[in-house]
């Protein structure tokens, strides 16, 4: 769901965008640029803005339930010091980009010939600086360090495959074919009567 919202604020931003840059001479052209691309910051907001609501209130379900459900394969995982610490990483993650879109949509408000759009410190602490941040905290507190190995590991897929491997081993032993394991048994045992 919020993969598509970003989609549609993205989409509405570059053709917004390109209304605005192909339309230089004709100022109504350009305002409508500008004021489709107010509208995709301001959509992206929104569904930023949904996206931590449903978070916060996800993580406040599951702290509500603490000890009152069976454990998973995974519940070690979640009392790690390290998840609390991604969490944190992705909540502030949000919360920078949050700033920069505001930023963008306060920016964006009277067009491109406003003082806050030709701010360049503005710009570079709003803007550029929320981009890194956000970066170095979900590069810096990585979920491969939550994960502690279990990154390709699934105890359930590894039961599935292995009650497959025993079913194909029944069809061929069924089937009369010899496997790669009795004619390495085979061989061994003409090499030990040799």
């Amino acid at each position: 769901m919020f993969i598509s919202y970003d989609f549609v604020a993205l989409a509405l931003q570059a053709v917004g965008g390109a209304i605005a840059d192909t339309n230089l001479s004709n100022q109504q052209m350009q305002d409508k640029g500008v004021h489709t691309m107010v509208a995709g910051l301001a959509f992206q907001v929104a569904s930023l803005f949904l996206f931590s609501v449903l978070c916060i209130e996800y993580a406040w379900r599951v702290s509500r339930s603490q000890g009152t459900t069976k454990p998973t394969e995974y519940s070690y995982l979640t009392r790690n010091i390290y998840f609390r610490m991604f969490l944190g990483a992705i909540a502030s993650a949000t919360l920078f980009i949050v700033i920069r879109l505001v930023y963008r949509l306060i920016e964006l408000q009277n067009g491109f010939t406003s003082k806050i759009a030709n701010n360049e410190i503005m710009l570079m602490v709003f803007d550029g600086a929320m981009v890194v941040l956000a970066c170095l905290s979900l590069t810096v507190f990585h979920p491969g360090l939550t994960l502690e190995g279990s990154w390709n590991f699934r105890p359930s897929k590894v039961a599935h495959d292995l009650e497959t491997l025993q079913s194909i081993n029944g069809i061929i032993e069924e089937m009369g074919v010899v496997t790669n394991e009795q004619v390495k048994l085979g061989v061994r045992g003409e090499i030990d009567g040799a």
